[in-house]
């Protein structure tokens, strides 16, 4: 399955040719991080930034859609710990855990969260 993506880029700069210089360069930054992107976990954002005489830009690459990264945000801040991203035969979702709580799951697709069932995390798995 697919994994989406999302991407934000703020742009200012002093002049509309500024403006344009800066946002190639940006998308320049943007194909040059293929290495900080490859060892990231789904619900990571990788931000790359540039600041000069002609103004400044941010990037803001999600591995996953913004509302699945904020999902994944209240999550960790609920306390909760990512164990992994599954290779599911449906849909593919990451499973949390927490010391308190029952573990749950965070839908790649949907961000919907669900209850964890190990029995059919187990019976779901692609076998390679």
């Amino acid at each position: 399955m697919s994994n989406p993506r999302s991407l934000t880029i703020t742009v200012e700069a002093k002049s509309d040719e500024h403006l344009r210089k800066l946002l190639e360069l940006a998308i320049f930054d943007l194909s040059q991080m293929h290495e900080a992107i490859r060892g990231a976990e789904e619900g990571e954002s990788i931000p790359s930034t540039m600041e000069g005489d002609m103004g400044h830009y941010r990037l803001d690459y999600r591995l996953g859609t913004h509302t699945f990264i904020a999902a994944h945000r209240g999550l960790t801040d609920q306390g909760y710990s990512f164990v992994e991203t599954t290779d599911w035969k449906t849909e593919d979702y990451n499973l949390y855990r927490h010391d308190e709580h029952p573990p749950v799951r965070l839908y790649l697709n949907s961000a919907q969260v669900t209850d964890h069932n190990p029995d059919d995390h187990q019976e779901g798995r692609i076998p390679f």
